[in-house]
């Protein structure tokens, strides 16, 4: 598939300083693939760690949007997918978690338009414009936001194991290797023995 087509003389956008209007009137859009070990905040110490090969993909696309009776918006729609290691918390084994996540972002001009729209709109999230967003920064911060707190496998790739004091009893008391408990008197039987005359 080719690459998207550029106007003449237009320059390379840097994703890491993104001018996200200027991507929006270039009118094609931005992809590209990071190394998961280069994504620090993605690594939590005690986890286990990506492999070499294991990229976080990305691909970015703005437009600005008509509105009627005012200026148009300017939006940014970001795609992501990667895999991400974690401890299970039910068999503590590792278990790989699939991300494929879409994200609407809505540029505000202002920081007090930005409260304004964020306070009254649920169909994007609000954030301040800026000629240099970093959108690897961006795209990390949704990995981590869309990560289980409580990772766990769909089934566990090994039974697992019950503590000796939980494990059921067997069902033939001949097998039970448990001693019995001693034999306790009955408070009756107590009070009569004292109340025999000696």
């Amino acid at each position: 598939m080719p690459a998207p087509s550029r106007p003449s003389g237009a320059k390379a956008l840097n994703p890491q300083r993104l001018d996200v209007s200027a991507l929006a009137d270039r009118g094609d859009g931005l992809a590209g693939q990071r190394p998961l070990v280069e994504c620090t905040r993605l690594l939590e110490p005690g986890e286990p760690l990506p492999p070499p090969e294991a990229l976080l993909h990305w691909k970015a696309l703005a437009e600005h949007r008509p509105v009627r009776g005012g200026a148009p918006e300017l939006w940014l729609h970001l795609a992501l997918h990667t895999t991400v290691q974690r401890t299970c918390q039910r068999c503590l084994q590792p278990v790989a978690l699939s991300l494929a996540l879409e994200r609407d972002f809505l540029f505000a001009p202002t920081e007090a338009q930005a409260e304004a729209w964020d306070a009254e709109r649920d169909d994007a999230d609000v954030l301040v414009l800026t000629k240099s967003l970093n959108l690897l920064e961006l795209a990390e911060d949704e990995v981590l936001l869309a990560l289980p707190l409580v990772p766990r496998h769909e089934a566990c790739p090994q039974p697992l194991v019950a503590p000796a004091e939980q494990a059921a009893p067997s069902a033939d008391p001949s097998a039970d290797p448990s001693p019995e408990e001693p034999k306790r008197d009955h408070p009756f039987a107590i009070l009569a023995q004292l109340k025999r005359p000696h």
